[in-house]
């Protein structure tokens, strides 16, 4: 057993990962040189590679080489030079001329810092978007306006892991759905307004866990039914009658309407135990179409993995990576896609048997290097042939092994974003005098934009004047300023729902709420009082990402659930 040097808890590191560690451990001219286990326990080692990962801050800042003014997830106070998206993948500047000789009187983690603070970073992580500002981590995106981790959709606005997906606003983990608004965890639904956990659903308003259903309201575990308004039948003309009113956009009735929703969910309905869909042998939630997936989350059509979140599509045999696709024999990473990339981060385009590198694309064979594009055999961004490569990187690790270096993530020195930015504290919130403690960084929230009082609005959407898009509001939560757009004010008009009083990032953590922690806990089906394991906690609150859950929930086993439901 070993002790976490940072919440001190005791742990063990799975047989699994030793011989997995083992596998992938770099031989060089015959000699292997086997990856040590890390000294963090599992979650310490996910909050670390979290930190790596900002989404949804975005500031002002110009690009380091044209002067223009841009908008780029990392703040102008950052130690690092970034460059707009499109000039840094452009032919303008060359991140060999950064690279440097190794030095083996420093540390390699003190050397690759040195390196990251030189080379220019992007300052969006974006590919093949139209028209669509204030975006990141999105590609294949048109007409949107403040989205994030959002993929092959259009006029999208204010949404979060949304893809394939039109005509939608404050959506989050929701897919191939047409004119919705405020959506979690839903798939193939058109129409609709405050689901949660449903599925190809029409014309559906504050329901959970519904299937196939069209015209309903207030509903929760119904399956196929029509013109349903708190899981009891009503005539289409009740039902029509009910959604006129509703849609009158009246803030003050949506205020009600949201608490009833939210005891719908947390007292008035079943919870199955598990979100997993078509699995064999895994364990965690939010996971479809998998073999072998041990402590994962959101993960889809992968196999032989352990210890991973936003696995999106073919990720096998692989230990501890977050947010990758196409992946195979992995290990601690993040924002990775490619094969044997170990220790690394953003570096997501087809790249293999990297190690300790950061922004990499199209590269292989690569140790410690930044920024690079379609290269081989490089260590801190300067070109070697391979046998000058593989003699220079046994020694390199041979002192990290030296240093305890060896085996371990980047440390808080060489991660780009403070820990308050990062998905770290939606995931593991700390405060700033804990997450200094541990060596990260933290943005102090008076970088923020806060002047005037909360929007003072008319109650109902059809009084809201055109002039609303010219003023600076204040989220009625945080004090922090916002802005509504012409588009969004047409959109909520439209599907007859109020003006938010909340800036985006309030109204991100109020849905986020609606989704358990990644971490599962023993408790008693609430039905047969069956052991199951689920991400529902049994009786104290569970962390969520923005913030606890009652921990009350009524949640059924697989065999309770499916009969009751069905």
């Amino acid at each position: 057993m070993s002790s976490c040097p940072q919440c001190n808890k005791q742990f063990e590191t799975a047989p699994e990962e030793l011989a997995f560690i083992d596998k992938i451990s770099p031989v060089f001219n015959g000699k292997k040189y086997a990856i040590a286990p890390s000294k963090l326990c599992t979650v310490c080692r996910q909050r670390r590679r979290l930190v790596t990962r900002n989404e949804i801050h975005l500031y002002h800042r110009k690009c380091d080489l044209t002067g223009e003014k841009i908008i780029s997830s990392l703040s102008p106070d950052k130690p690092f030079k970034v460059y707009k998206t499109e000039t840094w993948w452009g032919d303008d500047w060359d991140p060999m001329q950064y690279g440097r000789a190794y030095n083996p009187q420093k540390s390699f983690f003190e050397q690759f810092g040195e390196l990251q603070r030189e080379v220019p970073r992007m300052a969006l992580i974006i590919a093949n978007n139209e028209t669509s500002p204030y975006i990141n981590h999105c590609w294949n995106t048109k007409n949107s306006y403040m989205c994030f981790n959002m993929g092959f959709s259009q006029d999208v606005l204010y949404s979060r892991i949304t893809y394939h997906c039109k005509d939608v606003a404050d959506t989050l983990f929701t897919h191939d759905s047409e004119l919705c608004y405020n959506l979690i965890n839903c798939q193939k639904c058109y129409d609709c307004s405050f689901l949660l956990d449903c599925g190809g659903c029409t014309d559906a308003f504050f329901s959970f866990d519904c299937k196939g259903c069209g015209s309903i309201a207030f509903c929760s575990n119904l399956r196929n039914k029509s013109f349903h308004i708190f899981n009891k039948p009503v005539s289409k003309e009740e039902f029509q009658k009910f959604v006129k009113e509703m849609k009158k956009g009246s803030y003050r009735q949506f205020k009600k309407y949201i608490n009833d929703f939210e005891n719908l969910v947390e007292n008035g309905s079943i919870h199955r135990h598990s979100h997993n869909q078509n699995i064999e042998n895994c364990e965690g939630d939010y996971i479809l179409n998998s073999k072998n997936c041990i402590n994962c989350y959101d993960t889809a059509d992968s196999q032989d993995v352990r210890d991973g979140t936003n696995l999106d599509e073919k990720v096998t045999d692989s230990i501890a990576i977050d947010h990758a696709v196409l992946c195979e024999l992995c290990y601690e990473g993040q924002c990775i896609n490619g094969n044997k990339i170990l220790f690394s981060m953003f570096s997501y385009l087809d790249d293999a048997d990297c190690m300790y590198c950061d922004g990499v694309m199209s590269s292989g064979n690569c140790f410690g290097c930044v920024g690079l594009k379609r290269k081989q055999y490089c260590i801190l961004n300067k070109q070697y042939t391979r046998e000058e490569y593989e003699k220079l990187v046994p020694q390199i690790i041979e002192q990290m092994q030296k240093d305890g270096e060896w085996g371990e993530f980047f440390p808080p020195a060489c991660i780009p974003y403070s820990y308050n930015e990062s998905l770290a504290q939606e995931s593991f919130p700390l405060t700033k005098e804990q997450a200094v403690n541990l060596g990260y960084g933290w943005k102090d929230e008076a970088d923020r934009q806060k002047h005037g009082q909360p929007a003072e609005l008319p109650d109902e959407i059809g009084t809201l004047s055109a002039d609303i898009t010219t003023q600076v509001l204040a989220c009625e939560n945080c004090g922090s300023n916002y802005k509504l757009i012409e588009r969004e004010v047409n959109f909520y008009k439209s599907q007859g729902v109020p003006a938010p009083r909340k800036c985006f990032a309030c109204r991100h953590a109020d849905r986020a709420k609606y989704r358990t922690a990644n971490k599962l806990f023993t408790r008693a089906c609430a039905k047969c009082a069956g052991q199951i394991q689920t991400t529902y906690a049994p009786e104290s609150p569970a962390t969520s990402a923005a913030g606890p859950r009652s921990g009350g929930e009524k949640v059924y086993c697989e065999k309770c659930y499916l009969k009751e439901v069905y």
